[in-house]
């Protein structure tokens, strides 16, 4: 079902009106000019198209650039000149044109939801599967809530979701994934205040979560990460190492599993509803960077509290959390601590914790920086 439902046609005709009204004078602009010729039907302008790519996307494949085509707008010929990039049948052949993974579409639903006869939804879904959009944009103009980006009964749908495409959507408030899903890019889902619901809240598929991904984005739930694949973080390539993937939402529990060799700083900072954290059996990772459970003010239960493979402690990392019971440091192997710079060496890893009982062995470092439990 097309998103404009309820469009009134009369607006296309009212504006192709106007438009009529002004293309003598714009043709005689135009005059004879040689680019025009080329472009006097949607197949020579295919060909000028394809002409264009062949030479480009090669050295994008190269660099690892990604091209995008924008639609027309409006999503209709207007002045008499061919329109080729208004429909999903319209961006099949424009992808076929040069088939390659650089040469794909900037999906402005404000655009393609000009044609009424445009399914925003399934047209997400169609060039999903193929990993053919850079972004998708405009979401709010169509009061777009709920966005399924599965494929029929089975749940099989798109398989990666690109950097940015649903960033700053301020209206959706829904999610459903498909159970395929391996790949979110980085702002993918940044800034989407009114997202609550993803289901699932991951699939188990997804192995790669980018640079920001869900920051600040209001989902709730259980988090499992981890438990049947190996989950990747990206990070910014800073010497702070930033992922921020989760930073801000409303998730209230959260299960990690195998996530790689470090957990990047602030993946999970400000979760002000988080209140329990369990590190599943397959959880190996040994550094925790600057912050990433920092200002989870609702964190009362860590379970173990820390895992036994934890060698390395940035600062901040449980930072204003009110964790209770008994915190065991350097009983089977040597913890590091780190911190924030400057002369004062600020560690404050456990400040304004709740930890009832220490427990120190003999792996619990020689230089214990300033501020580490205070509070």
């Amino acid at each position: 079902m097309p998103i404009l439902a309820n469009f009134d046609t009369r607006i296309i005709r009212d504006l192709n009106a106007i438009l009529d009204s002004v293309q003598p004078d714009l043709l005689l602009v135009l005059g004879d000019m040689v680019w025009r010729d080329a472009m006097d039907t949607p197949d020579n302008l295919r060909a000028n198209y394809k002409y264009f790519l062949d030479a480009v996307i090669p050295v994008c494949e190269e660099v690892g650039v990604r091209m995008a085509c924008h639609p027309d707008d409006p999503a209709w010929p207007i002045f008499g000149l061919p329109r080729i990039a208004h429909s999903q049948d319209d961006f099949d052949k424009m992808c076929a044109l040069h088939d390659s993974p650089a040469n794909t579409v900037c999906l402005c639903t404000g655009s393609l939801g000009s044609d009424p006869a445009n399914d925003i939804p399934s047209i997400i879904r169609h060039f999903g599967e193929k990993d053919r959009i850079v972004r998708v944009k405009g979401l709010q103009a169509g009061g777009l809530s709920l966005l399924d980006l599965r494929k029929g009964s089975g749940g099989s749908g798109v398989k990666v979701i690109g950097a940015s495409v649903f960033g700053g959507n301020k209206l959706l408030k829904e999610v459903r994934l498909p159970d395929n899903l391996t790949t979110i890019g980085q702002y993918a889902f940044q800034n989407c205040s009114a997202l609550k619901t993803m289901t699932p809240l991951l699939p188990s598929t997804v192995t790669s979560i980018g640079l920001c991904a869900f920051q600040n984005a209001a989902i709730e739930g259980k988090l499992e990460l981890g438990l049947v694949n190996k989950v990747s973080f990206e990070q910014d390539g800073s010497g702070a190492r930033n992922s921020r993937a989760f930073q801000g939402t409303k998730i209230n529990e959260l299960v990690l599993g195998s996530i790689g060799d470090i957990l990047y700083s602030e993946t999970f900072a400000g979760c002000t509803a988080l209140t329990n954290v369990t590190f599943a059996e397959s959880f190996n990772t040994p550094n925790f960077y600057y912050g990433c459970f920092n200002g989870c003010t609702a964190l009362k239960t860590v379970t173990p509290f820390l895992p036994d493979c934890v060698t390395f402690i940035e600062a901040l990392v449980f930072q204003s959390c009110p964790v209770e019971g008994k915190l065991s440091l350097g009983m089977t192997k040597n913890v590091t601590f780190n911190f924030t710079g400057g002369g004062s060496r600020n560690s404050s890893a456990f400040a304004g914790t709740k930890i009832g009982e220490l427990e120190m062995g003999p792996g619990s470092g020689d230089v214990w920086f300033a501020n580490i439990f205070n509070g």
